[in-house]
């Protein structure tokens, strides 16, 4: 462009010159002419160099803004992927937390259920005691090797050869020898070792009896 314009203001100065030298302009209105050009040229020369300076800073500034609106765009989406990746974790949080509260409320639901049938159901029935055990004197049905039966037989002696008790009909004294096998064993008695009863088993055996009866009448 600069030489272009000189090629231009030259060929005016040569048609200038021309036509001085025809009409005869004198020499110093050639030099003001001159010195016109010079400043023109001086001026438009100034003119393009500023209008390229404003463009390269325009570009300049173009490229500064261009980088800065894509370093706070990529920073805008990284700060919307930060925001993205918290928001989906507190989701998965919500998510736990949901799971937690519904298992919790089942097993309260489950615990009231329970505690609505325990007291909507009837009072249990008590457990009746244990009946007590049988009576040390208590003899029960004796049956001997003859044949005869005694029935509600209660104990009311222990001597050395037998025992004494009474019964539905009556009282009996049977031996030791002829006692139904788990009366010789509860008193004590082994064929074994004779006829009789030491007499400290037989001592013994009174003691029990004795507190027995203790016991029943209570």
């Amino acid at each position: 462009m600069d030489d272009l314009s000189s090629g231009e203001m030259k060929e005016h100065l040569y048609y200038f010159w021309l036509f001085s030298s025809l009409h005869g302009v004198s020499q110093s209105t050639m030099n003001y002419f001159l010195i016109f050009v010079i400043i023109a040229l001086l001026g438009g020369g100034y003119y393009e160099y500023t209008l390229q300076q404003q463009k390269d800073t325009f570009q300049q500034q173009k490229a500064t803004l261009q980088q800065q609106t894509d370093i706070e765009y990529q920073q805008q989406i990284k700060d919307l992927k930060g925001k993205l990746t918290k928001l989906e974790s507190d989701k998965a949080d919500l998510e736990t937390q949901k799971n937690d509260l519904s298992k919790n409320l089942a097993e309260a639901q489950t615990k009231i259920s329970d505690l609505n049938a325990r007291l909507t159901a009837p009072p249990p029935k008590p457990t009746p005691p244990p009946p007590p055990p049988p009576s040390f004197n208590d003899l029960g049905t004796v049956v001997i090797p003859d044949g005869k039966t005694y029935r509600n037989c209660w104990l009311l002696r222990v001597e050395t050869d037998g025992i004494t008790f009474n019964h539905s009909l009556g009282i009996t004294k049977v031996l030791f020898p002829i006692l139904p096998p788990a009366l010789q064993k509860k008193f004590g008695y082994d064929l074994h070792t004779g006829p009789n009863l030491p007499l400290e088993t037989v001592q013994s055996l009174e003691t029990q009896r004795k507190n027995a009866l203790k016991t029943s009448n209570h």
